[in-house]
């Protein structure tokens, strides 16, 4: 949501008064140098129409920054949006809308003013994490992706950041390169390599970006992630997944025994490494109807699944 309105209350004078001026700020959270939306809402008694007055916004030095005409609307005047540019420095700013004085073809209004407060903020850094495995084996390696954008646009080549786990230490620094993440404009990431915890349990860690006093400035950034760490797998389990009536592999599947899960390569095969145990296996895919069993995994083992296409199936999938 935008910034709340600002409005003041007028004195009349001599001169009809208008009763408020209310300025919304549609933009919500203002970065420095950044475009700024406002629309005005003027104010008298009895819903007059004032079509034909002008609003104008002065900055805090007394610029003029835009105008606009006030309209009716059949149930108050209104200004269209108005486009504005915030100051280039963070701060809290107080700039005026004032509505000259003007005249209508019965009435004459004296020129009334009220004030807009602005906070102006530094850009925001934007955090994300990706291609994070869904499961990871107790104390092994494992890679992940973390990148890192700017509410301006612009670049953040090179800047560095953190990776922090779940006990509130930091676990791998980096910074993320020169190349943005095909196809994004904006998008700086790293590569990271990862050691997971040495006991199974699902773990959030997260990753966090310092503010940052360079040209331009920049808030902090934070992007929490969660980590799935499994035990050491005992056996391997093989899934064929075919189509029920041509026997031909479906390739793209998704096989869970959860929490694994892996998808059928060109010849329709998954494999899984997993501890020994009961799972219920599910597979599915975007064009076929989804098939469930269980399986006993007392070591490797294979199965394999008939899927129906995705239309009224006649029985349930066949597996073997």
């Amino acid at each position: 949501m935008g910034q709340e309105a600002n409005e003041i209350e007028l004195q009349e004078d001599d001169r009809r008064g208008l009763d408020s001026i209310a300025v919304e700020i549609l933009t919500g959270d203002i970065d420095v140098g950044s475009e700024v939306w406002l629309k005005a809402t003027i104010s008298c008694g009895e819903s007059r129409d004032l079509s034909g007055a002008t609003l104008v916004i002065k900055d805090h030095e007394g610029r003029e920054v835009a105008t606009a005409e006030v309209a009716y609307d059949g149930y108050a005047n209104r200004t269209e949006r108005i486009t504005v540019t915030a100051p280039a420095t963070p701060g809290i700013y107080e700039w005026t809308a004032t509505v000259p004085a003007f005249e209508t073809d019965t009435d004459e209004y004296g020129e009334t003013s009220a004030p807009i407060q602005l906070e102006v903020n530094v850009f925001k850094t934007h955090v994300l994490v990706w291609d994070i495995p869904p499961t990871i084996v107790t104390g092994e390696t494992f890679r992940l992706k973390v990148g890192m954008r700017s509410s301006s646009g612009g670049s953040v080549a090179g800047r560095a950041g953190a990776v922090i786990d779940h006990n509130g230490n930091e676990v791998a620094a980096f910074a993320v390169g020169d190349e943005t993440r095909p196809g994004t404009d904006a998008l700086y990431f790293a590569e990271l390599s990862l050691q997971a915890p040495a006991e199974t349990d699902q773990y959030q860690w997260r990753v966090m970006v310092p503010a940052s006093d360079d040209e331009p400035p920049h808030r902090e950034g934070t992007a929490a992630f969660k980590l799935r760490v499994v035990p050491r797998p005992d056996s391997l389990v093989t899934i064929e997944v075919v189509d029920r009536e041509n026997e031909t592999p479906i390739k793209g599947c998704t096989v869970v025994m959860h929490p694994y899960r892996a998808q059928t390569d060109e010849n329709g095969v998954a494999q899984l490494r997993v501890p020994n145990g009961t799972y219920s296996v599910v597979v599915s895919g975007k064009k076929h109807i989804a098939a469930r069993r269980t399986l006993e995994v007392n070591g490797d083992t294979s199965s394999r699944a008939a899927l129906d296409f995705d239309h009224e199936p006649t029985e349930a999938a066949i597996w073997g």
